[in-house]
């Protein structure tokens, strides 16, 4: 005699949870998303980090958006036509990102994250086009 197929168990159980949270209101998604910000944040493993890698949210995901108008560093170059990386400080932590911009911008360069394209890629400005010829916000 066989048990229950693990895989397709694991299939309806993430289908339930997605129907789930379609469900749940926006205004509690922002409450455990805070309180799930808290409690990391609150993790030796977290403190203890020299860095961080996170996926970005959708929908009815823990909201990660909140990284938009982070500042950040270019940590490999990218250009209009090819994506590059960036580390964001957040939380305490850096977390390195894949990144476009509209603008060629070399390892060193200061930006901002103006746009949340997928979970593991942002949208970018240099720091001085941001906030113009004052670099101070």
């Amino acid at each position: 005699m066989t048990g229950p197929d693990p895989k397709t168990e694991k299939a309806d159980l993430r289908k339930r949870m997605r129907e789930a949270l379609k469900q749940t209101p926006a205004a509690q998604i922002a409450q455990w998303s805070a309180r799930i910000t808290e409690k990391l944040i609150e993790l030796p493993e977290f403190q203890q980090a020299a860095s961080l890698m996170v996926y970005l949210s959708f929908a009815t995901e823990y909201q990660t958006a909140d990284l938009i108008g982070r500042p950040g560093r270019v940590v490999t170059a990218l250009t209009a036509d090819r994506s590059g990386e960036v580390l964001i400080r957040h939380a305490g932590q850096q977390l390195k990102l894949s990144a476009r911009s509209e603008e060629t911008l070399t390892v060193g360069d200061e930006v901002v994250v103006v746009e949340v394209l997928s979970p593991t890629l942002v949208r970018v400005e240099a720091h001085q086009r941001f906030w113009g010829a004052d670099p101070s916000p």
